[in-house]
């Protein structure tokens, strides 16, 4: 049944799992709820769910990778790097751990037997805070997912996801027992795709994002610089719409092929890159079995 005391609106429950998760572009698909790997804005367009769905970006791990630990630089002290979180893997390469350093949050995975995830739990100190359940189409794609309270005694908010034809995910709505939002594709041309989205019957926003025809899905950049095995070492963006800035992401990567550092780097128009446009490096050591 619904829990109502504890029930927070939809735009609040995707900001709190944004502060939960966003160091881990690498679950955004897991978690269903995420953002792109360069920092997000603060307001509606950062917190829909849709767009982390059909993101291009949403590639996984190489090798037999047994756990991951990745640091940040401490924004309050300079440059010293601090751990963010670390991610321990099973045998099969299914993340089972997610020990969140900044919050204190530990996320733990469970399978079905065939392998397909069927939840998730959160614990702060040892003290559950809340879990997600995932149902699944004959097709194997997730269409639902339950989002529990402590205990999973109260259900707090349904989100459910549904494919067109060719199983591209065109419609999310996560309800609870004060909103209902709804984010939906309306449109895709040449380059581009518009996603409304509509909280309760206030009149919809609409949201356009650069888009792949030929991969089907949404770029988070303007322009990709590859090397020559094809792995993306740059990642420019700079659309309309930036004020005059423009954003780096810049990586490195092992033997294997993941990334283990990225940098980023806000730029004025017409400047220069220096290293004092850095504002964020990412660090990943990467365990392999």
């Amino acid at each position: 049944m619904w829990k109502r005391a504890s029930v927070r609106s939809s735009a609040n429950i995707i900001r709190m799992r944004h502060t939960v998760h966003w160091v881990t572009p690498l679950l955004l698909w897991i978690s269903f709820v995420a953002i792109p790997e360069c920092a997000a804005q603060y307001n509606i367009d950062a917190h829909l769910l849709l767009p982390h769905l059909l993101s291009c970006d949403k590639k996984p791990l190489k090798g037999p990778v047994r756990a991951i630990t990745e640091k940040q630089e401490n924004w309050i002290y300079g440059k010293e790097l601090v751990t963010v979180f670390y991610m321990e893997c099973d045998e099969q390469a299914r993340i089972k751990l997610l020990d969140n350093k900044l919050y204190g949050v530990r996320t733990y995975y469970h399978y079905r037997p065939e392998g397909r995830l069927q939840s998730t739990g959160n614990y702060w100190n040892g003290t559950p805070l809340d879990s997600i359940v995932y149902a699944y189409n004959d097709d194997g794609k997730v269409r639902a997912t339950l989002h529990y309270g402590p205990g999973r005694s109260t259900l707090d908010e349904v989100r459910e996801i549904r494919y067109d034809s060719t199983g591209m995910p065109v419609m999310v709505s996560a309800r609870n027992v004060k909103r209902t939002a709804i984010e939906q594709v309306i449109g895709i041309g040449e380059n581009y795709i518009d996603i409304s989205w509509r909280l309760d019957l206030l009149p919809p926003q609409l949201f356009r994002y650069p888009y792949d025809p030929g991969q089907g899905c949404i770029i988070s950049y303007d322009r990709r610089i590859e090397n020559a095995n094809g792995k993306k070492v740059m990642e420019i963006a700079e659309g309309p719409g930036r004020k005059n800035r423009i954003f780096i992401e810049e990586y490195e990567y092992d033997e294997m092929g993941n990334w283990t550092v990225c940098r980023y780097y806000n730029v004025k128009k017409g400047k220069k890159l220096r290293p004092r446009n850095r504002y964020l490096m990412r660090v990943r050591e990467i365990e392999y079995r």
